[in-house]
């Protein structure tokens, strides 16, 4: 009996020693064990014994209004995504007064320096009543052709088409006022990330 008492107490030691071990090494080597989620990221964290991950899904709004003269116009940046493995896009676009509308999404490889086309909306008509429209998208999707893609204020991406795949960290939207704009038109765009 007294054998059995000294082995549950050695092997509570060891299990001791062994997680106090683990958490100083794990400090030591920069890894999050405990604590407040990375700056950057929303929802609820769990560390995977690689890196934080959401366990909630998460939404974000890339919605503004478009330009009131014939421009390209860069709006709203959204951050923290990177954490996520699936998006699904929702937005509700509306033509400007007198001229196109080319609406675009761009993601960031490199944290904010270089902007790169993710997706374009289907190019709205001068006056078009609202749109609709839904992209579902999974980092682990397979790209099988290759897109020409424009970068910065410079998009090209063909009408209607988004890339899929990695979005990097950040996204952000890009209109396109064509000739004879005189005056933008509110547009509503809606990102629902899940992990």
């Amino acid at each position: 009996m007294v054998k059995r008492m000294k082995r549950k107490i050695l092997i509570s030691s060891l299990a001791v020693a062994l997680v106090s071990s683990f958490i100083t090494l794990a400090v030591y080597a920069g890894i999050q064990v405990d604590g407040p989620p990375p700056a950057g990221t929303t929802g609820t964290q769990e560390y995977d014994g690689v890196r934080c991950k959401p366990v909630s899904a998460a939404t974000g709004t890339l919605s503004g209004t478009s330009p009131a003269s014939a421009s390209t116009a860069v709006g709203v940046t959204l951050t923290g995504l990177g954490p996520y493995r699936s998006m699904s896009i929702y937005a509700a676009l509306t033509g400007a007064t007198g001229g196109t509308l080319d609406v675009y999404l761009q993601y960031s490889p490199d944290g904010g320096t270089t902007w790169v086309d993710y997706a374009h909306f289907a190019q709205l008509a001068a006056g078009a009543s609202t749109v609709y429209r839904v992209w579902n998208v999974s980092k682990c999707q397979q790209q099988t052709t290759i897109q020409t893609v424009g970068t910065g204020t410079s998009p090209a991406l063909s009408g209607t088409t988004i890339i899929g795949g990695d979005w990097g960290d950040r996204l952000r939207v890009v209109y396109v006022a064509g000739a004879s704009t005189s005056l933008g038109a509110s547009q509503t765009i809606l990102v629902t990330l899940t992990p």
